[in-house]
């Protein structure tokens, strides 16, 4: 299975949009009456969102069903439901944003028994290692069983300094061996020559992979 946090994450544009929305830093924004839907094959979906004073109630319904409304004003920070309970097969999620206050999606992880897998697709909105460090605690919400960290071309773009570049990456796999096994990919080669080479980025990965004992490629 795979999960989007916005809408673009993939180039197959998952979601389907009515009314208004854009992206914000708390993922998806929707506003009064907006509508998102997504199809997806398991069991159940487990649907992600940022709590705040701007945000508001929302409605979910599965296959057309009778919609279950959520309140998502209040203090900041992350929510989320999930829906089980389905037989195993293809499903349309539809969330409905209410008259007032707006909808900050992050995204939906569709089940298929205890198994998923969740894709945050960063360089469609060129982030960086501090983009992830700075919501780690989102990132790794579900407490994955393996992370696979793939951030190198965007801070080679920006040239990020390698103490900072290092320690935001350390970040990352330090939560990401809290539950499980984390794999450091050296992905994104660029052609274009800056003063701090590439090659710098990649072997800093490669030192961390030996520091904090984890995989590299």
């Amino acid at each position: 299975m795979t999960s989007w946090r916005r809408k673009d994450s993939v180039p197959t544009k998952v979601w389907t949009e009515t009314g208004t929305w854009q992206d914000s830093n708390y993922g998806r924004q929707g506003g009064s009456g907006a509508t998102i839907s997504l199809t997806f094959i398991g069991t159940g979906v487990k649907v992600l969102y940022q709590k705040g004073g701007l945000a508001g109630k929302f409605s979910a319904s599965i296959d057309g069903g009778t919609a279950t409304e959520y309140d998502s004003n209040g203090a900041s920070g992350t929510g989320s439901f999930t829906i089980t309970g389905l037989t195993n097969g293809s499903h349309t999620l539809l969330l409905t944003v209410g008259t007032t206050g707006n909808l900050y999606l992050f995204g939906a992880i569709p089940i298929s028994g205890n198994t998923g897998v969740r894709l945050d697709n960063g360089s469609w909105f060129s982030k960086m290692a501090y983009d992830i460090a700075y919501t780690v605690d989102n990132e790794f919400k579900e407490n994955p069983k393996l992370s696979i960290i793939a951030l190198v071309a965007n801070d080679y773009d920006r040239q990020t300094s390698l103490s900072s570049y290092k320690s935001y990456i350390g970040q990352l796999i330090d939560k990401g061996l809290l539950s499980g096994k984390v794999i450091l990919l050296n992905n994104g080669i660029r052609g274009v020559q800056k003063q701090l080479d590439q090659k710098w980025y990649s072997n800093s990965l490669y030192e961390l992979a030996i520091e904090k004992k984890c995989g590299f490629d």
